[in-house]
């Protein structure tokens, strides 16, 4: 690097310094060429500024921000010569697109202003270089599409600013090698920041070599059903590391429509909308509330323009509110080998104007898609590492990290706040692995897999639940709608703003109960134990799928820990599965569910306190099953208990248990049982009242064997431990004494279903 003025000049064209002309960090000047030398620490002469560059003042640009610099600027790019642009606001309101179909470099800390966002700065055909300069006010400061000609070989983007603009980066043809460093985007509101590349998946190999580095994005939106998407790279071999996202949402659309109690279906404007990007709403008591969908209870669904109720809404007039905008993404890549790492992303589903997007389902932190390694006519995005990065949601808005291909490892992340924290849905992806993140308070599902794939590993996550609604925060910003917990009480929010950062948020039970310049209107008194998320991990399958390792998962604060079934239409079979070692607390339904299962094991898993519903629980069908658990319980058992129950989920085959209980009662009274019972399950289609109802026969086969039955000398009289077939169901039952203290129950029992005569 230079270190000092220039001690040496010439006046003779083509001259350039000798190595003993200059010491090093000297200075020497051409000043015919208009060329700069130093000498570099190898000694070495190079070239700093050369005559090929075009300084823009030298076409008569002034650089005030408000003399129309439009010719100047025109003729500067179409000299010839790379250039370079001093300081100033060059406004240029007459604009026409500058093609560079040769290689080109621009330079400086100017800034380039357009007129309301109306036009393209430059359409690259070439290689384009750009460092330290500024765009505002245009639709896209680069842009080309895939019908014109041209390779970019090189495109190189450091240290620039791209504000106001309609979108920022757009290349459609051919690149080969594409940096993106250091850059500054900000309040960009029809488009993308960056895309490169294109849906036509046998153009794939046509962008490659990505470097998107350093940068930061802020206040990206869209409007109508426009795709909110900060960057969407196809192709392959990408880095996508160390950049910052605030604040990103699409505006949308609202529809009303008028319920007459009667009617259940409605038609909506814009054709070829999905579910998934809308959300409807009813007014009921004067409150805007969600419809949500979900696999037990289908609200709504949507065919084409045709909006079907399950339940017609009640009369009003505009009680049925329909919205719709595009999806929102951080990151959205179908480019294949990609490492995505060390990005924050936050304020997922934000408005610039502080409010909150309403298309609920469609926001994704980072969005993995594509088609899979085996699809010869869609082979594009897998193989892709997802790996340390921070991402908060908005008010438990969509997902933050969305996977839909195969090779996809999602490790060590830490996510907050969404709908979903990891959610993989689609049909068709093989080899996740989804280990070693942090998942807190995501109101449906921490990990959501939805496949038809094979070998899926979920495991050493940390997921995390809270009591919902969630607390009141001071100085939270709030969106009409949303529920908070405060002093013992939940309210909704009935006007948007920011809660108050001095005060101690609403109290009482009134309505527009003023907190900074949010309003809340009193729901309810505050019920204790209730818990979001509704699962902590769940697997969904929609055609046969097979292999999945569920194991050392610390779950904490949900409704369900974990869920394994088929759709329920599908008819789908998952096979091989593996839950074990997993850590259970604050669980308020079942612990372990699963259905549709063929050779499952659910082994070692360790539970603090009581489960609500049941620690584990089979739900019909399934095949094969392998149940070790250990449980702890206290009861007065003068009477009959049951300790633990097993539903008979199996198809018609034989099962197996084997139960070894200790009973301990003060420090008097000691027992110790093992007994083993053999049971036959069938089921068989009966027609009740011209309707199919499956009727399942649970039957012990032969007596149950004890192995040993060992007490203290006042527990011989104890009933000890025995078999139940009751209503298709097993139960496992203990009878002690009613005796004060109660008796403390301890079981490790293993059940085992099968067809092989040999178990």
């Amino acid at each position: 690097m230079p270190t000092s003025l220039i001690t040496k000049s010439n006046a003779v064209a083509g001259t350039v310094p000798s190595t003993g002309d200059l010491a090093v960090g000297e200075l020497a000047v051409n000043l015919v060429d208009r060329k700069l030398f130093t000498k570099d620490n190898t000694n070495a002469i190079v070239e700093i500024v050369g005559s090929s560059d075009a300084n823009l003042k030298d076409y008569g640009a002034v650089g005030d921000g408000v003399t129309d610099d439009s010719t100047a600027v025109i003729a500067a790019l179409n000299s010839g010569k790379d250039l370079f642009v001093p300081k100033g606001v060059y406004y240029i309101p007459n604009w026409t697109v500058v093609t560079k179909s040769t290689d080109f470099k621009m330079y400086g800390s100017g800034t380039f202003k357009g007129l309301n966002k109306t036009d393209t700065f430059i359409k690259p055909l070439a290689s384009l270089e750009v460092r330290g300069v500024s765009f505002e006010e245009f639709a896209f400061v680069f842009k080309n599409v895939k019908t014109e000609s041209g390779t970019v070989d090189r495109f190189y983007l450091n240290s620039a600013t791209i504000k106001n603009c309609g979108g920022g980066v757009t290349l459609e043809r051919p690149v080969n090698t594409f940096t993106v460093t250091d850059c500054y985007f900000d309040t960009l509101t029809a488009d993308k920041p960056l895309r490169v590349g294109y849906n036509t998946y046998e153009f794939q190999n046509n962008w490659k070599n990505f470097n998107i580095t350093g940068n930061t994005f802020r206040n990206i939106s869209t409007v109508s059903g426009t795709d909110c998407n900060v960057m969407l790279i196809y192709g392959k071999q990408v880095a996508i590391t160390g950049n910052t996202f605030d604040t990103i949402g699409a505006v949308g659309t609202f529809e009303t429509f008028s319920g007459n109690g009667s009617n259940k279906t409605f038609t909506v404007t814009e054709s070829g909308l999905n579910e998934g990007q809308c959300t409807l709403y009813l007014v009921i008591d004067g409150k805007d509330v969600e419809q949500i969908n979900t696999d037990d209870n289908v609200l709504w669904t949507l065919d084409d323009t045709t909006l079907t109720f399950t339940t017609a809404p009640a009369t009003g007039t505009d009680n049925i509110k329909f919205y719709y905008a595009g999806e929102s993404a951080a990151i959205y890549t179908k480019a294949r080998f990609s490492t995505i790492s060390g990005n924050s992303i936050s304020g997922m589903g934000k408005l610039p104007d502080g409010t909150a997007t309403l298309n609920v389902n469609q926001i994704y932190g980072i969005n993995v898609k594509g088609r899979g390694r085996g699809d010869t006519e869609r082979n594009n995005g897998y193989n892709v590492a997802v790996t340390g990065n921070t991402l908060e949601g908005v008010n438990g808005l969509g997902s933050g990290i969305r996977i839909q291909n195969d090779c996809v490892n999602v490790t060590g992340n830490n996510i907050e706040r969404f709908r979903w924290g990891v959610n993989g849905n689609t049909a068709v992806h093989d080899d996740s692995n989804i280990s070693n993140n942090n998942i807190y308070h995501c109101s449906q599902y921490g990990i959501n897999v939805i496949q038809s794939g094979t070998n899926c590993t979920i495991q050493g996550n940390n997921i995390t639940g809270l009591e919902s609604p969630t607390p009141w925060l001071a100085g939270e910003l709030v969106s009409l709608g949303n529920k908070r917990s405060n002093g013992g009480n939940v309210y909704e929010c009935s006007e948007a703003g920011r809660a108050s950062t001095g005060g101690t948020g609403p109290s009482g039970t009134g309505t527009d109960i003023v907190d900074g310049s949010a309003k809340w209107d009193y729901v309810s008194a505050f019920t204790a134990g209730v818990y979001e998320p509704l699962t902590a991990i769940r697997v969904r399958a929609h055609s046969d799928t097979e292999n999945y390792n569920i194991s050392s998962n610390a779950i904490s604060g949900c409704k369900k820990a974990i869920q394994v079934s088929s759709s329920s239409t599908a008819g789908a079979e998952i096979s091989s599965v593996l839950i074990t070692n997993n850590v259970l607390s604050n669980v308020t339904g079942n612990g372990v569910e699963f259905s549709d299962c063929n050779t499952i094991t659910v082994d070692n898993n360790q539970y603090k306190g009581e489960v609500t519903n049941q620690f584990i629980r089979p739900i019909n069908p399934n095949q094969n099953v392998t149940v070790r658990d250990s449980r702890t319980k206290t009861l007065n058992t003068n009477a009959v208990s049951t300790l633990q129950t097993w539903n008979t989920s199996v198809v018609d085959q034989a099962v197996r248990v084997t139960a070894s209980v200790t009973a301990k009662q003060g420090d008097a009274e000691f027992a110790a049982y093992k007994i083993t019972g053999l049971f036959k399950v069938s089921r068989e289609t009966v027609i009740v009242d011209g309707e199919p109802v499956v009727v399942v026969t649970l039957a012990q086969v032969g007596s149950t064997a004890t192995e040993y039955a060992i007490t203290s000398s006042g527990a011989a009289s104890w009933g000890g431990v025995s078999f139940l077939a009751y209503e298709g169901d097993l139960l496992l039952r203990v009878q002690g004494t009613a005796a004060t203290p109660d008796t403390q129950w301890s079981a490790k029992t293993e059940y085992v279903s099968t067809t092989d005569a040999s178990f």
